[in-house]
């Protein structure tokens, strides 16, 4: 039964892809599959499914965590890449530099 929802999610997720092709050419957005990456969602309880994006035959690259808007975003959708992130950035802001002129 899971094998049927995969398949028939990646149907409609084909269709989908159709349509936003289309838009983008009728938009004349560029999109650049070189350069693009995409998150998978997972959960604690993730089995291992080989998913694969591809655009004009490319695959696009899976990311572990993505950087949007100033706000890190991780494929378990938790804060903890973003607060360490913001931590580094804080503690670089307060240690003042070795070398002053």
């Amino acid at each position: 039964m899971a094998k049927n929802k995969v398949k028939s999610t990646w149907k409609i997720i084909n269709e989908e892809k159709g349509k936003t092709k289309s838009l983008l050419y009728l938009l004349t957005l560029n999109f650049n599959k070189y350069r693009s990456q995409y998150l998978e969602f997972r959960t604690k309880n993730y089995y291992n499914v080989n998913t694969q994006i591809k655009y004009d035959q490319e695959c696009i690259t899976i990311a572990s965590e993505i950087k949007f808007i100033g706000l890190t975003i991780d494929d378990t959708l938790s804060w903890k890449q973003h607060i360490e992130h913001m931590g580094l950035l804080s503690k670089r802001s307060l240690i003042p530099p070795l070398i002053t002129l």
